[in-house]
Order: C-alpha cells, then structure tokens, then sequence
C-alpha cells in the first residue's frame, strides 16, 4: 500500500455579498468579520457550493443570486474540516490567496 498524498494547497470557495468583494480583495478574508459560531473564514469545496451559497445567503439576509463565490487557495494544514465538504481557517487569508469569478 502507497502513502496518501496530502496536497499542500487545496482549492475551496467562499461566497459574500458584492459589495465586500473590494474590501476583500484587498484586505484578504478576515477571521474576526465571522458571523458565524465560530470566528474564522468558512470555506467550502466545489460540491457544498449549491447549500453553502443558500445557507450564506440566509446570514447574509439577501438572495443567493447576488452573492458572489470566490475561488480561495489556501494551504491544506490550515484548514479545519466542519463537515464534509465544509472547512473553517482559523485566522486570516490574504488577498494574493483569493480570486473572483464574476
């Protein structure tokens, strides 16, 4: 049997209103803006983007049409699995680390 391959940068998304898109890109992703139980950045993979974008725009109080979804690189020992499919950082992300798809 092989050893797993961890890779060192995963690919994951992270959905807001546009009008934090600006602020975000230049600031980064921000821990402490959390709305959540748990402060940190949340982040889902490609396949829990359907209820994330839903489930985001129910905090947000807007409709999940709006939002946007941005692609976030982020290195796999910092993120901590929630669920499947769904991960929190715990501290700050940088902005070189994120880009828009709109």
């Amino acid at each position: 049997m092989s050893p797993t391959v961890v890779p060192q940068h995963v690919r994951l998304y992270h959905f807001t209103p546009p009008e934090n898109v600006t602020h975000i890109l230049a600031s980064g992703l921000l821990a402490q803006k959390s709305r959540g139980k748990r402060q940190g950045v949340w982040l889902c993979a490609w396949s829990r983007r359907t209820w994330a974008r839903w489930h985001v725009a129910e905090w947000q109080d807007c409709e999940p049409e709006r939002l946007v979804d941005l692609h976030v690189t982020v290195s796999a020992e910092r993120l901590t699995r929630v669920r499947h499919g769904i991960y929190i950082v715990m501290g700050d992300i940088p902005p070189e680390q994120i880009s828009t798809t709109r």
